[in-house]
């Protein structure tokens, strides 16, 4: 026992009532067979995305001189978003302007011209070629007006879009710029242009989660969804399994494939980016004769049936891509108190906050009372668990000094028997 360890955290598991000592639960049960429903669900975890999400971009160059929306505003389809400068495409309309009226003057002209040129063909006067010259210059000034009007019209569409409009109806989620900002457009720049916006529609949302492998085979497009939010933890959402995704993802070395829900959020109760936990029926039959689960456990799952708290192979990787934990599996039983040793960066407060579902697992489930832990709202879980910190203590010491540490019954212990 020579072997020193960095630090120790003790966590006490408190489960239902606070004072009064909790009768051990029933390992059988006897229940009469009858008929009931049975349904059968996938499980699996993600989060809230808009459904149809627009990059608003400018086709004009310049400096924002108008900014009318802010981030959560709802827009029609049309409605005034930006301004741009305008000075520079206001400028280009008079000079087509003015442009188009010079093409039309020199035509009226050419066709003067012509006119008297027949005239004199007719008598003799000029030659055959002189008529030709004459026509072909009619020809050349009405080329010239329908040149000049072509940039007429052009120059009005480039000065109409310093207005940037809305192009769906939708909800403003992102603004990436502010008055004064110059921007570029997609029409000029390889780059593809400044994004001045970004909309959503979010009447319709959906989820994008990953589903084993084990259990793909069982899903197909159609089928109902129930989704829960936190924000919402008593209120289901109704969806639709919208795609499969046809190539798997390996996560944590467990083959999932990613599966997109649609969600109907005409109340606007959804928002993008909360978690959601979500339920596919992939089976059910109604009023069938049914065999209660007690019923048919073995004398394996005895030992089990005492954990109140159980890791299911559980990994888990932060945003950064670290992984803290790998298929990590361990019960916690009843009236225990349990000692979560090592060193800093192990993975000690990580396993305690899965216990709380400050997080969810990257794989793997968390069992409370052999219930996914997800499954409970935050005042069902409330009612079955609690922690009890203890103040951290950091000194050097061999492992049986930190473990015995403040416990007289287990320094009592010998080294064999601790």
């Amino acid at each position: 026992m020579k072997h020193r360890i960095r630090s120790l955290a003790v966590l006490a598991l408190v489960v239902a009532t606070a004072c009064k000592k909790e009768e051990p639960a029933p390992v059988y049960e006897a229940v009469a067979i009858g008929k009931r429903d049975i349904i059968v669900t996938a499980q699996a975890a993600g989060a809230i995305n808009p459904d149809t999400i627009v990059d608003v971009k400018s086709r004009a160059s310049g400096e924002i001189t108008d900014l009318a929306v802010e981030t959560g505003q709802l827009v029609r389809r049309g409605a005034l978003l930006a301004r741009v400068d305008r000075r520079v495409p206001q400028n280009r309309v008079s000079q087509a302007e003015a442009a188009a009226e010079v093409a039309t003057a020199r035509l009226r002209n050419a066709e003067a011209q012509l006119r008297r040129a027949k005239e004199l063909f007719a008598s003799r006067a000029i030659t055959e070629q002189e008529l030709e010259t004459t026509t072909l210059d009619v020809a050349n000034s009405k080329a010239s007006v329908i040149s000049s009007t072509i940039d007429l019209e052009n120059a009005k569409i480039a000065l109409e879009d310093t207005e940037v409009r809305a192009p769906i109806n939708g909800t403003i989620i992102a603004k990436n710029v502010e008055r004064g900002t110059v921007i570029s457009s997609p029409v000029s720049d390889v780059g593809g242009g400044t994004v001045l916006l970004k909309m959503a529609d979010l009447t319709l949302v959906q989820v994008k989660t990953f589903v084993d492998e084990t259990d793909i085979g069982k899903l197909r497009v159609g089928l109902e969804a129930n989704v829960t939010v936190d924000a919402y933890p008593n209120r289901p959402f109704k969806g639709e399994l919208l795609k499969i995704e046809p190539q798997a993802d390996t996560i944590q070395n467990v083959t999932m494939f990613p599966v997109l829900v649609r969600i109907d959020n005409k109340d606007g109760l959804l928002k993008p980016g909360m978690s959601a936990n979500v339920r596919i029926g992939v089976g059910e039959r109604r009023d069938v004769i049914a065999v209660p689960n007690a019923a048919l456990r073995t004398e394996r799952d005895v030992a089990s049936a005492a954990a109140v708290l159980r890791f299911d192979t559980v990994s888990f990787r932060y945003p950064d891509g670290k992984d803290v934990l790998k298929s990590v599996s361990f019960a916690l039983e009843r009236g225990k108190t349990y000692a979560l040793i090592g060193p800093t960066g192990g993975g000690k407060t990580t396993t305690a906050s899965l216990m709380a579902r400050l997080y969810d697992p990257s794989a793997g489930t968390v069992l409370l009372d052999g219930k996914d832990i997800r499954a409970y709202t935050p005042e069902e879980r409330a009612s079955k668990i609690g922690f009890i910190l203890q103040e951290p203590f950091l000194f050097t010491g061999t492992v049986r000094d930190n473990i015995v540490y403040g416990n007289a019954a287990l320094a009592a212990l010998s080294d064999d028997e601790l």
